[in-house]
């Protein structure tokens, strides 16, 4: 099962490429994912095992035979090769979220989770003997987690991340094993919690402006995960009494020592189980965002140069924040960071005076162009000046500027404010303009 949620999420991952580009959100969201979840099977450690009660249906019971029993049905600090494990079945997952997305990259959220799990065998293994057991052991989860968005203005992008928090275990299983001499019933209550942590990877599919679908798979790790154990032990003992000097001829003998009869002898003993779980889950969630997305930032003027080491000179919009247009202004330029469109939030303003303007204007068209520097590949700066024209054309549709009136064209590298040699950036050809009535 675990090799199959491997295979799903590596050939997610493969579609990547396939990606376009999307806006960011910024502020709060809430999410809900649901998908499967399987647990490693446990090696389990038994500690702290006590003699409780012990009763007889006849007397001269031996103390050998008393120690053989217990020693062959439930002891102390018996390891994995002794064999108690517990192993649960596939089941679903369910997962509900609420965070906050700070930055383009980076978002925190606190996330609460059920995942229920079935045991359907005996804890017990290699022992001769028939064996069986059924319950269920469920784990409630709440983390708290750290997500890291790669590549976030692309409507499929990865992400990774970590959590932190608490998992409680409840447990309710019921065991036995039993042969012609033996028989024991085991019977674990308990319901603990124990710190834990998780490793996070997925893919998110910007499926429109404010809804994500996750591709989401988590590992999740428990620490010490204990469990309150009851043993109901019922043995045969046979009344072999003998001097030291007569062993040989007590063993040679067996049914000269069975004609004394079998004593039933029934012991209850309380021990402790403890061992780590480490749970896979793949789910597949719906993310909402209730933020206000991030608006492309925007320059009047021409930006000042800046030298690199290398020698290299590229261009960098001012930060400053235009004000409200004049009426009378009817050409709007946008800049944008290099390799991204999605500037920064102060562009947000000139989008709100364009959008002022054209709102002044009924029925005037509005053109968005989209341009792109020459860094890059022709028909990826294609993408990208297009990916820049829908983005603010958008922006301006959300401040109230009727769709109908709002066209997009876009030249890639083709038109360039500013001529330049091929594989240069410069950020004043990575822009998009907005005119209104022309």
């Amino acid at each position: 099962m675990r090799l199959k949620l491997a295979a799903v999420l590596a050939c997610a991952v493969s579609m990547m490429a396939a990606a376009a580009s999307a806006d960011t959100r910024l502020g709060w969201y809430v999410a809900a994912d649901a998908g499967v979840h399987d647990m490693d099977e446990q090696t389990l450690v038994l500690r702290d095992v006590t003699l409780v009660s012990r009763t007889e249906s006849d007397e001269g019971s031996s103390s050998s035979a008393q120690a053989f029993a217990a020693a062959a049905i439930i002891d102390e600090d018996i390891e994995e090769a002794d064999g108690f494990a517990l192993d649960t079945e596939a089941k679903a997952a369910v997962f509900v979220r609420a965070g906050n997305q700070v930055s383009p990259h980076w978002r925190a959220e606190l996330e609460y989770g059920e995942r229920p799990g079935d045991i359907s065998d005996s804890i017990v293994s290699g022992y001769d003997g028939e064996a069986a057991g059924r319950g269920s052991l469920d784990l409630t989860s709440l983390m708290f987690n750290v997500i890291y968005d790669i590549s976030p203005d692309s409507r499929l992008h990865p992400f990774v991340g970590l959590g932190v928090g608490a998992v409680k275990v409840e447990t309710d299983y019921t065991g036995t094993t039993s042969d012609p001499d033996y028989s024991t019933s085991y019977s674990i209550r308990s319901s603990k919690t124990a710190a834990a942590g998780q490793v996070i990877a997925g893919l998110a599919w910007a499926a429109s402006d404010r809804l994500n679908i996750d591709l989401t798979y988590r590992y999740l790790e428990v620490g010490k995960a204990n469990y309150d154990v009851r043993a109901d032990v019922a043995y045969n003992e046979y009344n072999n009494d003998c001097s030291p000097n007569c062993e040989s001829a007590a063993l040679a003998s067996f049914a000269v020592a069975e004609a004394y009869g079998p004593t039933l002898v029934e012991e209850v003993y309380e021990g402790r189980m403890s061992g780590k779980i480490r749970d896979h889950s793949l789910t597949i969630g719906l993310r909402w965002s209730f933020g206000a997305p991030r608006g492309p930032a925007a320059d009047v003027g021409p930006p000042p140069q800046e030298t690199v080491s290398s020698g290299e000179t590229y261009s960098s919009p001012s930060p400053v924040v235009a004000p409200v247009a004049p009426p009378a202004r009817r050409n709007f330029t946008v800049y944008f960071p290099f390799n991204s469109a999605t500037p920064t939030a102060d562009g947000l303003a000139v989008i709100s005076a364009a959008a002022q303007q054209a709102r002044s204007q009924p029925g005037a068209p509005v053109t968005v162009t989209g341009h792109a520097d020459t860094s890059g590949s022709a028909p990826y700066n294609i993408q990208l000046s297009q990916n820049r024209a829908r983005m603010v054309a958008d922006g301006l549709i959300q401040m109230g500027v009727p769709a109908s009136a709002v066209n997009t064209d876009w030249k890639g590298e083709a038109q360039p404010a500013v001529p330049t040699g091929n594989g240069v950036k410069n950020a004043e050809n990575r822009r998009a303009t907005i005119s209104i009535g022309q």
